[in-house]
């Protein structure tokens, strides 16, 4: 089981990182901002953190076993719905919207999860990247370099 301070450590990691990531989104008033990210970032961690460590405190005393990525798995699910919830058709010519929200939420659910295991690493490295395209895609368009947008 885990102690008090790593929980606390893991929940204000992914609220941080929830912040991080939906603050550029508030910041432009694009949908999905930081209060979304944070919520869906403190919240997969805790159900992780649940999932691998507290679930061990009621197998202790008997035969059952638990599987921690069941939970994971139903976070991912769970998100993924919402993120298609996100998502819309724009107009008649078919512009699709909300693909870089849902999938920046969805996202931000697996970071959750990587705090949840301890995987600090993992998480901020993949925090660092998805931000990265962020500005790429930026840079990109600031230099008329900006490849044609998909129709999907």
């Amino acid at each position: 089981m885990l102690n008090e301070r790593e929980i606390i450590l893991r929940l204000t990691a992914a609220f941080v990182t929830g912040l991080v990531m939906g603050w550029r989104r508030t910041r432009k008033a694009l949908p999905g901002g930081v209060r979304t990210h944070i919520f869906v970032c403190v919240t997969s961690t805790m159900l992780t953190i649940i999932s691998a460590y507290g679930m061990a405190v009621f197998n202790e005393g008997g035969l059952r076993v638990s599987d921690p990525a069941r939970l994971a798995v139903g976070i991912i699910t769970g998100v993924g719905f919402l993120g298609a919830g996100l998502i819309w058709k724009e107009n008649k010519a078919g512009a699709i919207r909300g693909l870089t929200t849902a999938s920046s939420v969805w996202a931000v659910s697996g970071v959750g999860i990587s705090l949840g295991l301890g995987f600090y690493f993992l998480a901020f490295a993949t925090v660092a990247f998805l931000m990265a395209s962020i500005g790429l895609w930026t840079l990109l368009k600031r230099f008329g370099l900006r490849p044609r947008r998909d129709k999907t």
